[in-house]
């Protein structure tokens, strides 16, 4: 099955520019920040369930699942998490916290990314 098939989401991927040299006070300039539209899906995994003598917390996370064609980086983060008709999925800016390579029978199949707010 082709993966890009599942991918029901479009996010915006910024990467920030790399310092480019020191403006007249010392301070570090940067260049261009580059933001590209990926093609995604989101999903919301339950890590665990703790129990204590007022009741039950679930924690869950976000995961971003992207093809295997994305440059994906640890310093970049995603935005704009939307639907394919515009709908927002995930208000919010959102770091990278791990990124998992899944592989296929014979190449890199896609990218699992757990997400933080930031």
């Amino acid at each position: 099955m082709r993966i890009e098939s599942t991918f029901i989401h479009r996010a915006d991927m910024v990467k920030p520019g790399s310092m480019s040299g020191r403006d007249a006070y010392g301070r570090p300039t940067y260049s261009e920040v580059s933001v590209e539209s990926i093609d995604c899906r989101i999903d919301q995994i339950t890590l665990k369930a703790s129990r204590d003598e007022e009741g039950t917390d679930i924690v869950a996370t976000n995961v971003l699942i992207c093809g295997p064609d994305v440059k994906l980086t640890n310093d970049c983060h995603f935005e704009n998490i939307r639907d394919q008709q515009g709908n927002p999925i995930l208000p919010g800016v959102y770091g990278i916290e791990n990124i998992f390579p899944a592989s296929g029978r014979f190449r890199l199949h896609h990218y699992e990314v757990t997400l933080k707010r930031e």
